[in-house]
């Protein structure tokens, strides 16, 4: 009983951070287990393995598709623009609202010719407005960007 309460208790706390961190991170951790459980191979990796390739598909192809719906598309990568890290666009810290999108297209514009480029570290998280941004808890409605 008490080790069930206790793993029950764990799978709450990765859920919570998951999804502070990465914003959609605690779904595709609930997804992760139904697929777990429903996948009958057992291998040692396969937790980690279900988790990572679902989080990955959901990043990179499902998200993207999904954020115009709420107001966010993530931050066009140029050769004047980029994030400073891979993580930002691994965590879904790169989504802006359109005009701040362009609003950078048009300092890119304005950069071309010059050894500057606009390297930032995060923007906002690709849906609702009003979930914050650890650390950044103003970066919640996606007309912020950090340099």
């Amino acid at each position: 009983m008490v080790i069930k309460t206790l793993k029950i208790l764990i799978r709450i706390i990765i859920f919570i951070l998951l999804t502070g961190i990465t914003q959609i991170g605690g779904i595709v951790f609930i997804l992760s287990q139904i697929v777990n459980l429903l996948w009958k191979q057992k291998f040692v990796f396969k937790p980690l393995v279900t988790f990572l390739g679902l989080y990955l598909f959901f990043t990179f192809i499902i998200t993207p598709i999904i954020a115009p719906f709420f107001g966010r598309e993530r931050v066009r990568h140029t050769e004047y623009i980029e994030p400073a890290t891979f993580m930002t666009d691994f965590l879904n810290r790169n989504y802006v609202k359109p005009e701040l999108n362009e609003l950078l297209n048009e300092t890119e514009s304005n950069l071309k010719g010059t050894n500057i480029k606009l390297v930032y570290l995060d923007a906002n998280f690709p849906f609702i407005d009003g979930f914050p941004l650890p650390p950044h808890l103003s970066h919640k409605d996606g007309k912020k960007i950090d340099f």
